[in-house]
């Protein structure tokens, strides 16, 4: 399925390679020279969700993590499967992918940076790492990744209320690409590429460590290993 997705997206930037500047031109004011809801607070505090949601789920993975430390002979109070699943797509999709590899050396000019929407560079495609933005570029988009890594917790979720995070997650997704465009800050293919990417990387691991026999992991021996080093820390720091 994301194959698929991936391969559409990237016949129909081929077959319509002005789609992004006209998605952003439909965005964007003008007379006043400026996207409009860049300026909305309600869209802001929206935006500002994303991070929210993302702080409270590794919140609990923290808690998780600091009982354990405390009392190392409780099970863990979230799964350590679900808690290795969750950070590393966490940390290779938005984090290595998009913020390490993609944004800092794609050269892609935001919408806003670019003449046909009051910029002064120039539009490259997404396919071209040769334009002029020097760091935090537009390829890809930081937020909608982040907002679609909430694929991972959602499919974690119970079977009754799996297609309902799912959507959920989708919904949100959804949104936060869109904001994102409107702003001027993104262009279409960014959005869609972004979310690509963080999807593959939860697909894939969660292969890795649910479904696939020969490399899925042990719940128990992930709570023997992280009580191990639960006691391995108090004792350097009991100095026993």
């Amino acid at each position: 399925m994301i194959g698929l997705a991936t391969a559409g997206a990237v016949l129909v930037s081929v077959f319509a390679p002005d789609l992004d500047v006209e998605i952003a031109r439909r965005l964007f004011d003008p007379v006043a020279k400026r996207f409009p809801a860049a300026s909305q607070l309600t869209l802001a505090w929206l935006r500002g969700q994303g991070y929210v949601i993302v702080a409270a789920l590794f919140g609990c993975i923290i808690c998780a993590l600091v009982v354990k430390l405390f009392a190392p002979r409780r099970p863990l109070l979230v799964p350590g499967r679900a808690i290795i699943f969750l950070t590393l797509t966490m940390a290779i999709g938005p984090g290595l992918l998009v913020n390490a590899v993609f944004k800092p050396h794609g050269g892609r000019p935001r919408p806003v940076e670019v003449r046909q929407f009051g910029g002064k560079q120039s539009y490259v495609p997404w396919w071209n790492f040769e334009g002029s933005c020097q760091n935090n570029c537009s390829f890809v988009s930081g937020e909608t990744s982040t907002a679609a890594w909430l694929f991972a917790p959602a499919i974690l979720a119970p079977a009754p209320w799996r297609a309902v995070a799912l959507a959920g997650a989708a919904l949100f997704t959804v949104s936060i690409g869109a904001l994102r465009m409107a702003y001027g800050g993104h262009f279409f293919s960014d959005v869609v590429f972004a979310a690509l990417m963080t999807c593959f990387v939860i697909w894939l691991a969660h292969g890795l460590i649910f479904r696939w026999t020969r490399t899925r992991l042990d719940e128990t021996a992930i709570d023997r290993c992280i009580a191990h080093f639960a006691y391995t820390v108090r004792g350097v720091f009991s100095g026993k």
